[in-house]
């Protein structure tokens, strides 16, 4: 697994496929871990 972000992302919104990365990273956590 792997997170490329641009240095200068500072100002700039995040891209939309980091969110849907990070949307997807945190669903694939909550069903390993069990937690609902």
């Amino acid at each position: 697994m792997a997170v490329l972000t641009p240095v200068e992302t500072a100002k700039a919104p995040m891209p939309e496929h980091e969110v849907v990365f990070l949307e997807n990273f945190f669903d694939e956590l909550r069903r390993r871990t069990g937690v609902r």
